[in-house]
């Protein structure tokens, strides 16, 4: 792990005991989140696998995800990531969140199936289905990664084809500033 003045990485380094995947009954396991919101998301639905374990987990994550992750199955406590300070934590062993699929020996196969295994609060969803009225396919887009890259990102003008199919309703949930390619799309 780096400081990383990006604030794209892990910035604390454990010393103690690193989880080797084996029970950790009457003990406290603190993950950490690695890398991006993106990566994040995708490798929590180890986390119920992890419970399954043992103990106490905690779970130290990136605030944007805090809200959405609160009452997830497998995870006991959420602890907010600060890049400034390591949190004032005790626990028993640690391990970063993207090594749990190679703990557990997953292949395409095996990876945890349950979807969706992230549920979105049912009073916003409720809030934004009255907002967002209509019989129309509601899709949300975000066209780029954080960093914009042409591995990670599309522009926007390559979804606009997307805009003329009748029935589909398109949302732009991009943040940061490749959300100013909304301003550079024709009117229709």
């Amino acid at each position: 792990f780096r400081k990383s003045k990006s604030k794209t990485t892990y910035p604390h380094r454990y010393e103690g005991f690193r989880w080797n995947g084996a029970s950790f009954a009457g003990k406290t396991l603190f993950v950490h989140c690695e890398q991006g919101l993106g990566d994040t998301i995708q490798f929590v639905r180890y986390l119920p696998m992890v419970k399954e374990r043992g103990g106490t987990v905690i779970f130290d994550i990136m605030e944007p995800l805090y809200g959405l992750l609160q009452g997830f199955p497998g995870v006991d406590n959420l602890s907010r990531l600060s890049y400034e300070k390591k949190p004032d934590i005790r626990f028993d062993y640690y391990v970063p969140l993207m090594s749990l699929p190679g703990m557990f020996g997953t292949n395409i196969e095996t990876v945890p199936s349950d979807v969706p295994y992230i549920r979105a609060d049912s009073k916003k969803v409720e809030y934004w289905r009255k907002l967002l009225k209509g019989n129309g396919l509601k899709v949300g887009l975000v066209w780029s990664g954080k960093f914009t890259d042409v591995k990670r990102s599309c522009p926007l003008r390559f979804f606009s084809p997307l805009a003329g199919i009748p029935g589909i309703e398109l949302y732009g949930l991009q943040k940061g500033e490749a959300a100013q390619q909304v301003c550079e799309l024709p009117e229709n």
